[in-house]
């Protein structure tokens, strides 16, 4: 179980991420996630933002062998950065999850987002952001 003040901190930290993506987020980019839970790596996703929406997203496959389900979505689900902020939120909301967060030092965003239950071991998840670029109107 994550104590109260690790929480605190992850808390204080996701707040302050916030605000430097507040203060600087482009209107539109693009971006790669990718999101791993306890099954063979699902594909990464390339989303295109434009003004808050998601414009196009793009699955892009995992390497054959660790996933041999080619097509398989995995789950993965296309995301704003705002959304991720959201179920940051959610989670650390929740005493049962155990949260690892890091935070881009320039624009703000979520690089990496893993959760575990403290009870339940096979449930959890790693989401990673990477490759972001602003994009012009």
């Amino acid at each position: 179980m994550v104590t109260a003040e690790r929480r605190a901190k992850a808390e204080s930290l996701l707040v302050a991420a916030e605000r430097r993506w507040a203060q600087h987020a482009p209107e539109s980019y693009r971006f790669r996630l990718t999101e791993q839970r306890f099954r063979p790596q699902a594909p990464s996703l390339e989303v295109v933002v434009r003004r808050g929406t998601i414009v196009r997203f793009t699955f892009m496959p995992a390497d054959s062998i660790q996933n041999p389900a080619v097509g398989d979505t995995g789950g993965a689900q296309p995301r704003t950065i705002p959304a991720l902020f959201q179920e940051i939120h959610a989670v650390l909301a929740d005493a049962a999850w155990q949260v690892t967060v890091a935070f881009d030092s320039v624009w703000g965003y979520p690089t990496r987002f893993v959760t575990g239950h403290s009870t339940i071991t096979d449930i959890g998840r790693s989401i990673t952001v990477s490759q972001f670029h602003p994009l012009a109107h």
